[in-house]
């Protein structure tokens, strides 16, 4: 369906400083920092499975200024490898985008998450980073007040496993993702 999308625009005093959005090094440990609980209100998974009594949750504009602000430090300190928002089908959808590195090959060994809510749904913010394990506990610092919880690590094996339920080819995965909106528009391109 048609989703109003929000761009913004910014300047960077130092490219070095520019995250990407794929996983970078294996060993890397992987975290989701949230603002808000998920929820499968509004998103697509709940209108195909049902999202039962889920609402959509308020915005709390001082945990999302937070959010901004410790992923700015985090990249400027050097203390996060990549940052991928959780947006279009939930996290697990943002850990396998994460995994579609163009310069290498990286997976994902992913535990802790195991309802449809947490899988697929999406709240005001959550945030999926990559850091070097010896950061961690700067990085949980960093972002406190807010709900960061480890989730897993980035492995070199081409694999995406969400324990218990997922484990799937990352090649298979991204032919699939790359050729969605085409078949979904009826063209071969």
């Amino acid at each position: 369906p048609p989703t109003p999308t929000i761009a913004v625009v910014g300047i960077l005093d130092n490219i070095r400083n520019h995250l990407k959005h794929h996983f970078m090094q294996a060993g890397d440990v992987i975290l989701a920092i949230r603002t808000a609980a998920p929820t499968l209100a509004a998103s697509e998974y709940g209108a195909l499975f049902g999202s039962g009594s889920d609402e959509l949750r308020p915005i709390n504009l001082n945990r999302e200024q937070r959010l901004i602000e410790a992923l700015v430090d985090g990249a400027e300190r050097g203390l996060i490898r990549s940052a991928h928002d959780v947006s279009e089908g939930g996290i697990a959808v943002a850990l396998a985008e994460a995994c579609f590195s163009p310069d290498q090959t990286v997976g994902a060994e992913i535990a802790g998450l195991g309802s449809d809510s947490e899988l697929f749904g999406q709240g005001p913010s959550t945030i999926v980073i990559s850091a070097p394990a010896q950061h961690l506990a700067e990085i949980q610092r960093l972002f406190e007040p807010l709900e960061t919880s480890i989730i897993g690590r980035v492995t070199g094996n081409p694999r995406l496993k969400i324990t218990p339920e997922i484990d799937e080819d990352l090649d298979e995965l991204l032919r699939i993702y790359e050729e969605a909106l085409p078949r979904r528009l009826g063209t071969d391109e």
